[in-house]
């Protein structure tokens, strides 16, 4: 099933814009975005690192926790992978 698809499927019918989602729709999908770390596909993961950073741009409380998944990805990811991960660490780190 593809990302999206799973992604419209948590949310309630007033979510439909990512920066409006209410709070049960936001953890679900923060959820799904933190399994989808561990695809196989490295076009999922960095899909999920984008999302997962744009999330913590707006929530103090998962920040750490994304940087330190983001630091993590760019010690072991691919090539492309540890690019992003090091564009979303400056991004996101004060």
């Amino acid at each position: 099933m593809c990302a999206r698809r799973s992604l419209t499927r948590l949310l309630c019918p007033r979510c439909t814009r990512w920066t409006t989602f209410c709070p049960s729709c936001r953890a679900a999908c923060v959820a799904l975005l933190w399994s989808y770390l561990d695809d196989k596909s490295r076009i999922v993961r960095t899909f999920a690192m984008q999302a997962l950073a744009d999330f913590a741009e707006r929530n103090a409380d998962l920040r750490p926790r994304v940087i330190e998944v983001l630091e993590e990805q760019v010690r072991t990811g691919s090539p492309a992978i540890k690019s992003r991960g090091r564009k979303l660490l400056r991004d996101l780190k004060p």
